[in-house]
């Protein structure tokens, strides 16, 4: 098909009446009116797929650098530029669920957590409560209160938090575990609610807050000594092991879409939306069918 032809049919390419798109000064005005049926649709066939014991929260950048209301700068992201989307996957990288950032309104059902914790509670929704589902979150999600607020709903979570999270739980200091070496660690339990934070040391100190397991058995990982210019073995916890296997479920699901990802530059971001998620459902197709 000749480009100009291509062009040409994605200017009729529409998801929805632009004749009911309210104004933009309406308190119902929705950013994604123009792909809203296409977008729930595909929640809803995801999330008759049956999930695994194991998933992990997390965000996702669809490449995009034109025009939009929510367009986000990301340095640390692969994709700089683009569209920011919050997305549960399992250990396979099946995607059961995701939001689209569209900025405070987003249209997420505030539970006094944050955005962050706001993002993980709707993605949760549909695990089953009770029978042992795990999930795993980064330091951007993970809070004192959101753990707690997952316990009690009968979900058992484990990430890397962020000190000022802590709800005031003192840790040892750096120096201190420095002093002791790598692979030194400090806890500390609430036992009331079950909530575990651990401190531990390597290059540098990680927060970890975790509601179901312990920190031992003690596992041996292999880091470099930039002063014995060699790999050594460090002790590390079993939550760390089980944190660094499990949480890059959404990242791998993503890399596969970037193998075969649909490379059209689009001026619109609803269909630049449009062609990431038609690629996600491949994914999804592919997973489901091995």
């Amino acid at each position: 098909m000749p480009r100009n032809s291509f062009d040409k049919l994605t200017t009729f390419f529409h998801l929805n009446d632009n004749s009911n798109l309210l104004r933009r000064d309406d308190p119902a005005y929705d950013k994604l009116f123009k792909i809203r049926p296409f977008v729930d649709a595909l929640k809803k066939n995801f999330l008759k797929l049956e999930p695994e014991e194991r998933n992990s929260v997390d965000e996702i950048m669809i490449p995009f650098k034109g025009r939009s209301g929510f367009t986000q700068y990301i340095r640390n992201k692969p994709h700089k530029w683009g569209i920011k989307m919050f997305a549960i996957a399992d250990t396979s990288g099946m995607l059961y669920d995701f939001i689209i950032y569209t900025g405070k309104n987003t249209g997420i059902p505030a539970c006094g957590l944050g955005i962050s914790g706001d993002v993980v509670i709707k993605l949760t929704e549909h695990l089953p409560r009770n029978e042992n589902f795990k999930v795993f979150c980064d330091n951007w999600f993970s809070s004192y209160k959101l753990f707690v607020a997952l316990k009690q709903n009968g979900l058992l979570v484990t990430g890397t938090v962020r000190s000022n999270r802590l709800q005031g739980c003192q840790m040892k200091s750096d120096v201190d575990l420095k002093k002791q070496g790598r692979g030194s660690f400090d806890q500390k339990t609430d036992f009331t609610r079950t909530v575990t934070a651990v401190k531990w040391y390597d290059n540098k100190s990680v927060n970890m807050i975790f509601s179901y397991r312990g920190t031992q058995p003690m596992h041996q990982v292999k880091r470099w000594s930039i002063a014995a210019k060699k790999n050594i073995e460090v002790s590390c916890t079993a939550l760390v092991k089980e944190y660094n296997e499990s949480m890059g479920d959404v990242d791998f699901h993503d890399m596969l879409v970037g193998l075969y990802m649909t490379d059209i530059r689009a001026r619109r971001y609803y269909l630049r939306i449009v062609f990431n998620s038609l690629d996600s459902s491949v994914v999804n197709a592919w997973l489901f069918y091995r």
